[in-house]
């Protein structure tokens, strides 16, 4: 938890890319909210995984218009299974009385550390760094087709994402291999992955 997930593995949370979108209140399963390519990534084979969990479902709720919190129910291999029908059910039939304890518990936090100023997005720390670290220069639009990536989408999601065309997304994808000096998914990860933790240095 410390060394990967808060170390910056989080950026690549399903679930804390649903609280960058703001105003998420309710449940989320994970599998609804991942990326068509999740269980393909680093992120999950090297963190996710070995969290034992086989299904998972948050509950939002917004605290402050900064402040989000989530509560997580989980179903791990002990249990076999994810959760059924059933269980989802009642979890969506009570999801807003769950988000409205949760404000209620929550609603006197404050954080105490002063945000001088909002992050640059994380393409533009992930430019950034990989220049610093390795001398390779991306463009905007490349150091975010490689943050899906590392997300877990395939070319065909980013391209709907981004409102492109597949063939424009396969020639960021070339050009980014190309400039980093990489052939293969796996070495993109080997690349970035040791990066991430410089990414929150730089928030």
């Amino acid at each position: 938890m410390d060394s990967q997930y808060l170390g910056g593995d989080y950026l690549l949370d399903p679930f804390y890319r649903e609280h960058l979108r703001g105003g998420v209140q309710g449940i989320r399963r994970l599998v609804d909210v991942a990326p068509d390519h999740f269980k393909r990534t680093h992120y999950y084979k090297n963190y996710y995984q070995q969290t034992t969990l086989l299904d998972e479902v948050a509950v939002f709720a917004q605290i402050t218009e900064n402040v989000t919190l989530t509560a997580c129910f989980g179903r791990d291999r002990s249990s076999g299974e994810p959760f059924n029908r059933r269980e989802l059910g009642a979890l969506q039939q009570y999801a807003m009385t769950l988000s409205t304890l949760l404000k209620k518990h929550w609603q006197e936090y404050r954080f105490e550390g002063v945000i001088e100023a909002a992050p640059a997005p994380p393409e533009e720390r992930l430019r950034e760094v990989l220049y610093q670290q390795h001398g390779v220069r991306l463009s905007p639009r490349q150091a975010e087709v490689a943050l899906f990536i590392l997300r877990g989408h395939s070319s065909l999601s980013i391209s709907l994402h981004l409102d492109v065309s597949l063939q424009t997304v396969k020639v960021f994808r070339r050009q980014l291999y190309a400039k980093c000096c990489i052939s293969s998914q796996a070495e993109l990860f080997a690349l970035l992955m040791p990066l991430f933790a410089q990414l929150i240095e730089h928030k």
